[in-house]
């Protein structure tokens, strides 16, 4: 039964999820700052988190938002001055086994807003201590293998929410793809944004085709006539 509020997307039959968490039990993840980041913006995770800062964001309506979720609220944290960079991560505490699967895709909800040039990244390791990071301050193109961009260039409209949540799928099978340990990093990187939030993350086989048609209903002209 859909919960009132809250997006239930549609999900798949030719998929196999392969691992999956809903936040329900913080310790299933590991929370850090970067060396030499600004202190005072870090994740949390728990229930009711919403943002409190001077541009508050409203809390994500995932489909599993009541027994918790993530974020981290760089609005919160003062940081106007723009002194330090804001580089934090939240991390998968335990290894995930996807040696039987070459292909396969990240798939997570997310509530955002942009303010300015701050960034939100995906970064995969496989040994739990080395993990990609970018080459220059919140840079989108010429990554390193094993991090990627949540919200290509030119997705995003500042200060907009496209939606909330916002299901996002990237496909991380160049990092993790055969791979017998993989860690799942959501990494922050700015100054003085407004706040992130992410719930219900699963990592799936790729799909058996490239494209599938998922309604046939996109217009119509009142009497019914779809197109």
């Amino acid at each position: 039964e859909e919960r009132r509020g809250h997006a239930t997307p549609q999900v798949q039959s030719d998929r196999a999820i392969i691992w999956e968490d809903d936040f329900s039990v913080p310790a299933n993840w590991t929370i850090s700052n970067e060396p030499g980041s600004f202190p005072d913006v870090t994740w949390e995770v728990g229930q009711g988190l919403e943002s409190t800062g001077q541009y508050g964001t409203p809390a994500i309506q995932s489909t599993t938002a009541d027994d918790g979720y993530a974020m981290v609220c760089s609005d919160c944290g003062g940081n106007e001055d723009g002194a330090d960079y804001e580089k934090c991560n939240l991390t998968t505490a335990a290894p995930i086994d996807l040696s039987a699967y070459p292909y396969v895709i990240l798939e997570f909800q997310t509530q955002y807003r942009r303010f300015t040039n701050e960034q939100c990244y995906v970064s995969i390791s496989t040994d739990g201590v080395n993990f990609p990071q970018p080459p220059s301050d919140t840079a989108t193109v010429d990554l390193p293998n094993g991090l990627y961009p949540v919200w290509v260039d030119g997705e995003l409209t500042n200060g907009i929410s496209p939606g909330n949540p916002t299901v996002k799928r990237i496909n991380i099978s160049s990092a993790a793809g055969l791979q017998s340990q993989v860690w799942v990093r959501f990494y922050w990187y700015g100054i003085w944004g407004y706040a992130w939030y992410v719930d219900d993350v699963n990592i799936f086989e790729q799909y058996n085709y490239d494209t599938g048609l998922e309604s046939a209903y996109y217009s119509h002209t009142g009497a019914g006539d779809e197109y």
